[in-house]
């Protein structure tokens, strides 16, 4: 019988996961299991210097979400004495303008949540979930094409490996200790993030929303106005951005149900000193940020759009999903549960079905749909742009599902994902 399920946007994140599941781990040691060994092989999007959110579906307790995404410091500077500047990232068709500088990183909560994760989950210790990570550190990592053509938007701010010290100690070092000192130094020279931020810095254990979903469509329908709608509103006010986040899902054999979303933003282009861990740039971030580098709410968690989820469909079946992909998300991961559970797909079908999203008044579609009423649907907008293939624009719905004793997933080929079953 198959022991579970993982699903994530690099074959080392989910190998990762896949050992600690063969191992006799659980779903949660999986999913950190890949969260170490994500920000080794997916350095462009997740990075200890970073933060992200966990959605942990235990199978005989309550659901709790884990809130380990960036704070806001404690004390403003004056924008003079802030460091930050303005560059642009070639995305081919479109140019888009990022802020970075050590001014513009947010207090970083991924060891704090790693920790918090495994006291309260893990069946292994933490040495032999880090031991994936090490071990490929130690052979070297081979950079797939989605990573590469990452790094080639980003090259002006990454300059080194992530770190492995922080994986061979607690998060006392990292947020009392020595790399607490290290950051505290660069609000010397033009950071916010002080010694203080760091050491009060802690996990927000969170009560996750639930929703009984009503049925869009039967499984013979074509595309439903009403979800169309709800797409449109849902998405109406939410800019636009494309910020580096990656996701991970893991369900294990007793249908334990971990699913993570992990972001660093761009990264603000500062490692943390004598360490080659990259800080984020959260505070430069418009859509979760609006208010700018001067205008942000003190000691506050930052928002984000980063939906990790868990769902029990009509068959009985656990799914784990989750993506990146900044305001495209919510419409992301809606739409490979509708075709889940209303239109009865496949994993595999449901995740690389094609995407539409509408966001003021524009729609932006894949189009490569067997519809014919695809043209009226796009005249109801004010303008359309369309993909001729599946895009990293639309995320990357990496998704997990356990029904019936069987396995099931999908790693979103848009964003280089990939599957195991053990």
């Amino acid at each position: 019988m198959n022991k579970g399920i993982v699903a994530a946007g690099h074959p080392k994140t989910a190998e990762a996961a896949a050992e600690i599941l063969k191992a006799g781990g659980n779903a949660f040691d999986a999913a950190i299991a890949a969260m170490h060994t994500a920000c080794i092989v997916e350095p462009a999007l997740a990075s200890l210097g970073g933060g992200g959110f966990l959605m942990a579906v235990p199978n005989d307790s309550t659901p709790i979400l884990f809130d380990f995404f960036v704070q806001t410091p404690s004390r403003h500077k004056n924008l003079d004495a802030i460091d930050s500047r303005s560059f642009l990232c070639d995305f081919g068709s479109t140019q888009q303008e990022f802020i970075i500088g050590c001014g513009t990183s947010a207090v970083p909560g991924y060891v704090k949540g790693i920790f918090e994760i495994a006291k309260r989950y893990s069946s292994m210790p933490m040495k032999e979930l880090v031991q994936p990570a090490l071990q490929m550190l130690k052979e070297g990592i081979e950079v797939t094409e989605m990573q590469a053509h990452i790094f080639r938007i980003l090259t002006p701010i990454y300059l080194a490996e992530t770190s492995r010290e922080i994986f061979e100690k607690g998060d006392d070092l990292f947020y009392r200790g020595e790399i607490a000192k290290a950051v505290n130094c660069i609000s010397q020279s033009g950071g916010v993030v002080t010694y203080e931020d760091m050491a009060n810095y802690q996990v927000e254990l969170r009560k996750p929303l639930e929703h009984s979903e009503r049925k869009y469509a039967d499984s013979n329908a074509e595309f439903d106005a009403d979800l169309y709608e709800l797409y449109k509103q849902n998405l109406l006010n939410h800019a636009q951005a494309n910020r580096g986040t990656t996701h991970i899902s893991v369900i294990d054999r007793h249908r334990n149900a971990a699913s993570v979303s992990v972001s660093n933003g761009e990264g603000c282009g500062t490692m943390i000193p004598g360490t080659s861990i990259m800080l984020n740039n959260m505070l430069g971030e418009h859509d979760v940020n609006p208010g700018g580098l001067t205008g942000w709410p003190s000691n506050s968690r930052l928002s984000s759009m980063m939906s990790p989820s868990v769902a029990r469909a009509p068959d009985s079946g656990l799914i784990a999903i989750g993506s990146g992909g900044s305001n495209r998300i919510p419409s992301a991961i809606q739409q490979v549960l509708v075709n889940l559970i209303d239109f009865r797909m496949s994993v595999e079908d449901a995740v690389r079905a094609p995407r539409v999203h509408f966001h003021q008044n524009e729609a932006f579609v894949e189009d490569i749909f067997e519809n014919s009423e695809l043209e009226s649907v796009l005249q109801a907008f004010d303008s359309s742009t369309r993909f001729n293939k599946r895009d990293v624009f639309f995320g990357g719905v990496h998704t997990a599902k356990h029904a019936d004793s069987e396995v099931a997933g999908f790693g979103d080929d848009r964003r280089g994902g990939i599957s195991i079953a053990v």
